[in-house]
């Protein structure tokens, strides 16, 4: 009866704790400290991206400028999240795919496409080695929004010395932690979102059973309509960009790996 009835417990979101099926709904809304997720905004690995891109495609295997273009576009163009870069400052890399330049900072078109760029400061000491991880969790954790990078920080979730951050971490992981892939054959940047936890209210946005994708169809961004098309930079294939004029030798061919890549995705000349 009515007099049995325990009173509502709230939490610092304003959100009742003690109804039946709350729990779960709160985990996927809130995180352990009763804030929203922010999960319109994404602090962004960029060491991580940038390593695991020249892997795939750069000559000397080393970090790659090229895949955080990418990657940001994607991110901003294609999902409209804003962007946050956390990236040691003075960082070196090369830049432009077919002849690499050394460049030094955060390029201006990349800069640009981002909310802000956070440098991590180059601290001594082996303690300190994985400066960048430490940041970018705590980048996160401030924002209480989502983060990319394809470390599962399973270290991060034994050693971190701030235990709210830790249990924060703990908590949210699975709600907010975004991985990604390079494909080898296009060279486009595209997340995982698979097995994401979902709530009502990005279902809401067209992700539920009544609703339609929550991204636009496959065959939207690769060109168009039901027979496909070359993809561009106007026709919302943002992770994929129509290859550069210094792509091309004098003959007008495709002649580095990613170019050859491009040309398979962009219909190029034949190589």
């Amino acid at each position: 009866g009515a007099a049995n009835r325990q009173p509502a417990r709230v939490n610092a979101g304003g959100v009742a704790t003690n109804r039946p099926g709350q729990q779960q709904d709160e985990r996927i809304h809130f995180d352990n400290e009763g804030r929203p997720f922010d999960m319109q905004q994404v602090v962004v690995n960029v060491a991580n991206v940038g390593i695991n891109f020249g892997k795939k495609f750069a000559a000397d295997g080393k970090f790659h400028w090229e895949g955080i273009r990418r990657c940001v576009k994607h991110l901003t163009q294609e999902l409209r999240l804003k962007v946050i870069c956390v990236i040691y400052e003075n960082w070196k890399g090369n830049d432009n795919v077919d002849y690499p330049q050394m460049v030094s900072g955060v390029p201006k078109d990349i800069r640009d496409m981002c909310q802000s760029i956070e440098e991590t400061p180059r601290a001594t000491g082996k303690h300190q080695k994985s400066a960048d991880d430490e940041m970018t969790i705590k980048c996160t954790y401030r924002r209480n929004c989502r983060m990319l990078d394809n470390d599962n920080y399973r270290d991060w979730l034994r050693v971190m010395r701030n235990e709210k951050m830790r249990a924060w971490l703990e908590h949210s992981q699975e709600r907010i932690h975004m991985k990604y892939y390079f494909d080898s054959g296009l060279g486009c940047f595209e997340t995982l979102d698979g097995n994401a936890e979902r709530g009502a209210s990005e279902e809401r946005d067209g992700g539920g059973k009544g609703g339609g994708p929550s991204v636009r169809p496959i065959e939207e961004r690769n060109g168009g309509g039901k027979g496909g098309g070359k993809r561009s930079s106007q026709d919302g294939a943002t992770s994929c960009v129509t290859p550069p004029d210094s792509f091309l030798d004098q003959s007008g061919g495709y002649q580095t790996p990613l170019a050859q890549a491009h040309a398979r995705a962009f219909g190029g000349p034949p190589l």
